[in-house]
């Protein structure tokens, strides 16, 4: 099994890679390779502030990788905010809200 390193330096984290190099790796295999890397990066960073007292810029450089927002249309008085968070890109709330209640009437349903 290999083994990964994650160093945390100036609030980023750096991770070993060497994995997608190895030509004998399907594109399959570096791909669960890079999920177990983040994922592991993803626990130790939320092991850290599992006591955490306050929210800070620390905290928030740590969880998010960039806030992108969209052009104002002409008489709009909104925007689309995109928050890109560190692991697992940008994430769809209303979709995992959605998603969440469909399983919730499926089960209700079979209950």
């Amino acid at each position: 099994m290999p083994i990964f390193r994650v160093e945390k330096n100036n609030g980023y984290a750096v991770m070993s890679n060497h994995h997608l190099r190895n030509k004998e790796l399907t594109l399959k295999a570096k791909g669960l390779l890079s999920q177990k890397t983040n994922a592991m990066a993803f626990a130790a960073a939320v092991r850290k502030y599992t006591d955490m007292q306050e929210l800070d810029a620390t905290v928030l450089r740590e969880f998010i990788e960039r806030i992108e927002a969209s052009h104002v249309e002409k008489g709009a008085s909104t925007r689309e905010i995109t928050i890109v968070y560190n692991f697992i890109g940008a994430f769809d709330f209303n979709r995992a809200i959605e998603e969440a209640q469909n399983t919730t009437l499926k089960t209700q349903r079979t209950a």
